[in-house]
């Protein structure tokens, strides 16, 4: 184990440490939900007839991460000037097994 990769205990100061900034404090929270649902219909012994529907991002909440200004002296302050994350996607799938 590598004791240089870390930093003393003596450097934080109780909130952040002396280190550089990994997160943005002020972002909002990720939130993704993922859903599928799978039915499976028997044909014979070895062959199943398989439906699925799978949906990303279920409740279609967006996540802006970096795209909103956090830099209070902006005049653009808290206004998004990017795209959020991806919409709700849906597939259907249907297959064959055997």
């Amino acid at each position: 184990m590598n004791l240089s990769a870390f930093e003393p205990a003596s450097s934080f100061n109780y909130y952040y440490g002396s280190g550089p900034k990994v997160s943005n404090l002020r972002g909002f929270g990720y939130t993704n939900q993922d859903l599928s649902l799978t039915k499976t219909f028997p044909i014979r012994e070895q062959i199943n007839f398989q439906l699925r529907a799978d949906t990303f991002n279920i409740w279609n909440w967006h996540h802006f991460g970096d795209t909103i200004d956090t830099d209070i002296s902006s005049p653009n302050f808290a206004m998004v000037n990017g795209s959020p994350t991806s919409p709700r996607y849906v597939q259907v799938v249907a297959k064959i097994n055997f």
